[in-house]
């Protein structure tokens, strides 16, 4: 029994890196295109960021769920051609390719907080994602195996643009560069 568990534990392993390898692949090769706008950011004002995030965020949006639908769409051949034995990670690599969609305006928000020295939520940012992705997967791994890692990896990066638009948003209120909406 012990072995089949073990069988069973390198097979899910196998699995989940080559369908993690697609998502990270695309992360390293999208930062080469999003150098540019972090370059512009870093020159801005508070008010020069918060007008780039107004006329570029469906840019941003749009361009995440471009690289989301390549990504879901390209998967199944990719891992038929190059990974002919693991067909059982087309799934988990078509669901991890939802994390591309908030990737962009992600990175965005995360740069509008370091390049504004915003030190509180720079440290919340680095702690409170991981920390809820750690927990995440201690309570749904055992249950959900691969899809618990998923589930974990999918709720971290969700978290992360969240906070940073909430400390964001607060700090554009006490600048008074936007109303408080009520």
């Amino acid at each position: 029994m012990y072995k089949l568990d073990r069988k069973k534990q390198v097979e899910a392993l196998a699995t989940y890196s080559v369908a993690i390898g697609f998502i990270v692949a695309v992360q390293k090769n999208f930062i080469v295109l999003y150098k540019p706008i972090s370059v512009k950011l870093i020159s801005q004002s508070k008010k020069q960021n918060l007008q780039t995030l107004k006329s570029h965020w469906i840019k941003f949006m749009l361009l995440g769920i471009m690289l989301c639908l390549i990504l879901w769409f390209s998967v199944p051949m990719i891992i038929n051609f190059f990974f002919p034995l693991y067909p059982e990670s087309i799934y988990p690599a078509q669901l991890l390719s939802l994390i591309l969609i908030l990737l962009p305006i992600s990175w965005i928000f995360h740069d509008m907080i370091v390049y504004q020295k915003l030190k509180t939520p720079n440290i919340v940012i680095s702690l409170v994602p991981p920390l809820v992705k750690l927990f995440c997967f201690f309570v749904f791994v055992p249950k959900l195996g691969i899809y618990g890692l998923i589930f974990g990896l999918i709720i971290e990066r969700i978290l992360s643009p969240l906070i940073s638009i909430t400390f964001l948003y607060d700090t554009w209120v006490k600048n008074k560069l936007i109303n408080r909406v009520s």
